[in-house]
């Protein structure tokens, strides 16, 4: 029994050894924020949240460069329209961004590991408000590819006035276009009034 007990208490000494040594600076990270009553942030969210406010940062700058810039090279050689989509959000969106709701917290991704080769992709979709008007973004951000570099950068951004969004979820069987790069969903115009809830 004694010999028993002695192996399992070495055991856990040694995880507890390897545990701390292997990531000193996380479980310290994770600490700080308790104590500060903050929440962890993962990578993934910190590059999505970061993504997402660089966008919007120059979208309020009217500078469409730096937002061609944040897409992905192979996005921008394949998105034939990218540059005239840019200047439609220009256009429509009057800025300044006065509510963000990115929440990188809640981002979904997808992952893919094909024989060592790491993909990942982070999207969501927020609502957003500038003055009193309302816009629903969905943002997809592609933060790593062991691949080909070409592919990391923005990926797609549907950007939506709230008109267009609720006429595009009131279609049966509406799904998010797959296209990559940008479109500006800003046709349509209902005779209600649209409030986010």
């Amino acid at each position: 029994m004694k010999k028993l007990f002695k192996i399992l208490t070495i055991t856990i000494a040694a995880f507890l050894i390897c545990f701390c040594f292997s990531g000193c600076s996380t479980v310290q990270q994770i600490i700080e924020d308790m104590n500060s009553g903050e929440r962890h942030i993962s990578k993934e969210e910190r590059l999505y949240n970061e993504a997402v406010d660089a966008f919007f940062a120059s979208l309020d700058a009217k500078d469409g460069e730096a937002i061609m810039a944040m897409f992905s090279e192979a996005v921008q050689k394949e998105d034939k329209d990218l540059e005239e989509q840019i200047e439609l959000l220009l256009q429509i969106y009057p800025g300044t961004t006065d509510i963000n709701k990115r929440n990188g917290a809640s981002v979904s991704a997808s992952y893919s590991n094909d024989y060592g080769v790491h993909t990942s992709e982070a999207y969501d979709t927020f609502p957003v408000v500038s003055g009193e008007d309302y816009y629903w973004c969905r943002f997809s951000l592609m933060y790593e590819n062991d691949e080909d570099e070409n592919e990391i950068g923005v990926t797609q951004v549907l950007f939506f006035t709230a008109e267009s969004f609720c006429e595009c979820r009131d279609i049966e069987g509406w799904k998010y276009p797959s296209e990559r790069g940008l479109t500006v969903f800003a046709e349509d115009s209902l005779d209600c009034e649209v409030r986010a809830i």
